[in-house]
């Protein structure tokens, strides 16, 4: 399953962000790999290593061609930080580039990893306009071998988004974000996070139709937030 938000530049009055539609939709078995946006993201640690279930399942159906890429940046960069990202083509999947953002692990804040994670999903952002892209997919990336937990991730994605759009209203080309999630909990979680959000900062979800509708997830079907 995924949901997502658009921002269209044409309705930037007052926050700087129309929430045009966003709507929870089943997508054959979950694959990220069949989706068709112009940019995925996949997690990876400082060591350029991709130990989730997500990013190798990515790394396997881009192919070697992508694997070589992410080699030769390590042998150029050496090291890389948490909250950084490269970029390679997206390889066997049908998306123009793929973005492996350095995720930090969850130490129970200790670290301060909220902060690093909410500069990490504004980096991917930044890079995605860089890229002339308009959509992307972005996953709970830091949840699973990350261990942040999916309230934190959801809620930290989602603010460092809308913080993005409004920081960047008449700079971006970057239009649509799809915040793609395989499981069910870890989707409501998301929807529940958005919708209090968007009552925070005073946004507006719409349906196809222009109406705005307070429905919760339901089934498989298609449900507008």
């Amino acid at each position: 399953f995924f949901f997502f938000f658009s921002s269209r530049r044409r309705h930037t009055r007052c926050s700087g962000v129309s929430w045009a539609r966003r709507c929870v939709q089943e997508t054959g078995l979950g694959d990220i790999n069949e989706q068709k946006h112009d940019i995925i993201v996949i997690p990876m640690d400082n060591e350029f290593n991709h130990t989730s279930k997500l990013a190798q399942s990515v790394m396997k159906k881009a192919g070697k061609q992508v694997q070589d890429e992410v080699v030769k940046i390590q042998e150029q960069k050496q090291q890389i930080e948490e909250q950084e990202c490269i970029v390679t083509d997206g390889g066997q999947i049908q998306t123009q580039k793929i973005i492996h953002s350095v995720i930090p692990v969850w130490f129970g804040d200790l670290r301060q990893e909220q902060e690093i994670f909410r500069k990490c999903v504004k980096n991917i952002l930044t890079k995605a306009c860089e890229l002339q892209c308009s959509s992307i997919t972005l996953p709970a990336i830091a949840c699973g071998t990350f261990g942040f937990p999916k309230q934190i991730c959801a809620e930290i994605t989602v603010g460092a988004c809308l913080e993005f759009f409004q920081e960047h209203q008449n700079e971006t080309v970057l239009e649509t974000i799809y915040f793609f999630n395989s499981d069910m909990p870890t989707t409501q979680i998301f929807v529940d996070v958005l919708k209090k959000t968007l009552k925070q900062k005073g946004g507006v979800i719409m349906s196809e139709g222009g109406k705005t509708n307070g429905s919760e997830v339901e089934n498989k079907n298609e449900v507008v937030v």
